[in-house]
């Protein structure tokens, strides 16, 4: 029997102030519309805060000041994007490798950051793992985790959600390879000498993937309900394919009628289509939008898409550049089918 996605209980629903959100305390239900009679989405692929021209030498050196640095350029990053995307004018914001508490982006909580800076009062994160980026991870118990630093996939949403819901995808299995080594780079210091002289033998090597998530909410919108999930799949196809059909599948299960899924698949638009086909005709989205986002400075690759079904196409996509992140943005114009 296949799993359903988890709702999150009541208690857990909390907006961007730690209150328990409620339809009156939404002030963008008074806003101007950016697609009359229809939803802005954009999905995002953070790169946990890291500049879009990433990180200069002197910030990718080694030591204290060299790491102050770095945190410095990520919160200076993180609150550019915040001004680009207001004039985006999003209802819903999809976002994929979102860091909270994380030493390397500045110890800031970035998905709740942007949602007090874009005044979305609608938020939450769903973490892939918990604990340090660069060091042990775990599978998170809870996957807000409240009390301790992550990663993962968040939605920002201006307008009022009735239920979050998240589920776990698995990630790709073991698989062994040879490698050569890889180069030092340069002098290695402290405690990170030892695992570069490691890294740098030649020998066998074990691959081991992260686990993914989709994060899904039922939203309120001035169109009617929807069904609105974001995920990051695997790098490996054949995991991400199986991925995305039980994403999708899970977010249909929400709402039949208007259901979109947006987010980094680590596929091809093609890939995508042939990993969907397997569900049917009737099961599968009825609108398929992408375009080259990856990556930022040279994109070649549509890696970021949006699958809808209710749907149909109210301009076509279009992809904007951000300080932040080694990906572009993907904005879809939506609006309902009747």
């Amino acid at each position: 029997m296949r799993r359903r996605l988890r709702a999150v209980p009541k208690a857990r629903l909390w907006g961007v102030e730690g209150k328990a959100a409620s339809k009156s305390s939404s002030k963008a239900q008074s806003a101007a519309r950016a697609v009359p009679g229809g939803l802005r989405i954009l999905t995002l692929n953070l790169q946990y805060g890291t500049p879009a021209g990433g990180y200069t030498a002197e910030q990718r050196g080694v030591g204290l000041e060299s790491y102050e640095r770095r945190q410095n350029a990520t919160i200076q990053a993180i609150e550019k994007s915040i001004g680009q995307i207001s004039e985006l004018d999003p209802d819903i914001i999809c976002l994929q490798e979102v860091d909270k508490s994380q030493r390397r982006s500045g110890y800031v909580d970035q998905g709740l950051a942007l949602a007090k800076g874009l005044n979305m009062s609608y938020y939450r994160l769903a973490a892939t793992y918990a604990g340090s980026a660069n060091g042990l991870r775990r599978l998170p118990l809870d996957s807000t985790i409240p009390a301790t630093k992550g990663n993962g996939v968040a939605i920002l949403s201006r307008w009022p959600v009735r239920s979050w819901h998240m589920k776990r995808l698995g990630r790709r299995p073991p698989a062994f390879r040879w490698s050569w080594g890889e180069p030092l780079g340069g002098k290695i210091e402290g405690k990170k000498r030892l695992l570069g002289y490691l890294r740098a033998l030649p020998g066998l090597r074990i691959t081991v993937g992260q686990t993914r998530a989709v994060l899904a909410a039922n939203i309120i919108t001035p169109v009617g309900e929807v069904a609105c999930a974001t995920t990051h799949l695997e790098l490996h196809v054949p995991t991400a394919s199986g991925q995305l059909r039980r994403a999708w599948r899970s977010v249909r299960e929400l709402n039949q009628e208007a259901a979109i899924l947006a987010g980094d698949f680590n596929l091809s638009p093609q890939q995508a289509k042939d990993a969907l086909e397997l569900l049917g005709d009737s099961a599968g989205p009825t609108l398929q939008q992408s375009e080259v986002t990856f990556p930022a400075w040279r994109p070649q690759h549509s890696v970021d898409q949006v699958l809808s079904t209710g749907w149909v196409q109210a301009a076509s996509p279009r992809t904007v550049r951000f300080d932040v992140s080694d990906h572009l943005g993907l904005v879809v114009d939506l609006r309902p089918e009747r």
